[in-house]
């Protein structure tokens, strides 16, 4: 897909790539709530003061059977439950899921912003580089030592469907303060119409020439004589 250089793409790419991450970490929020609920479902229906645990079912021959790997099942899901720190994962999570909207909040104003005047301007330009920082203040809360490559290939997907570069608009001045600067510089050198009236005038540099017909009868009457 090719593209011009316009400084503007700087403001498009951050803007998809603050939906990718909201997308990305409640995908991953999602996961780590469902495994905590599994968990902890576990550990409560198994648990000896439990309603479950009480159950006439437990008493027959199938139900013991049963219950015994239920056994072996809550004392794994006993270990795994502090291994895991899902309830600390989920809380970073949701932090991210949370910074990254109101970053992707805040870049789709400038997007409008963009759109509505026609141009990238020093308004718009400040705005980025406050919300590029935020999205640096993100990055330094994400502590996932591995990414999830094929969830995060799945939610690029979307973002492409849903962004296309053809959504955006494109300024035609990249930079309008220095397109102002070089109209005024223009306007102050001198200009060709004026500087044509103080050269001299044909006309005026022809009437200081000799006559060719005065010239001709001057030696006309020489010659007579």
């Amino acid at each position: 897909m090719s593209r011009d250089h316009n400084p503007v793409w700087n403001v498009y790419d951050l803007y998809r790539t603050a939906r990718l991450n909201a997308k990305y970490y409640s995908a991953l929020l999602h996961q780590a709530e469902n495994r905590n609920f599994w968990l902890e479902f576990i550990l409560l229906c198994t648990a000896p003061t439990s309603a479950i645990a009480g159950l006439w079912f437990w008493d027959t021959e199938l139900g013991k059977n049963i219950w015994q790997y239920l056994g072996v099942v809550a004392a794994l899901a006993a270990v795994l439950n502090p291994l895991l720190s899902l309830p600390k994962k989920m809380k970073g999570y949701e932090s991210l899921v949370s910074g990254y909207k109101m970053l992707e909040h805040d870049l789709h104003e400038i997007q409008i912003s963009i759109t509505e005047k026609k141009k990238y301007d020093k308004t718009a330009q400040a705005d980025f580089k406050k919300e590029l920082k935020r999205k640096g203040v993100l990055v330094g809360k994400e502590t996932d030592a591995k990414e999830n490559k094929k969830l995060k290939q799945r939610c690029e997907k979307e973002i492409i469907s849903e962004l296309p570069s053809s959504s955006f608009y494109i300024p035609k001045e990249e930079n309008n303060d220095k397109a102002s600067k070089t109209q005024s510089n223009a306007t102050t050198t001198a200009d060709p119409a004026t500087s044509a009236t103080t050269t001299a005038d044909p006309a005026t540099s022809a009437t200081t020439t000799a006559d060719p017909a005065t010239s001709a009868t001057t030696t006309e009457s020489t010659n007579a004589a």
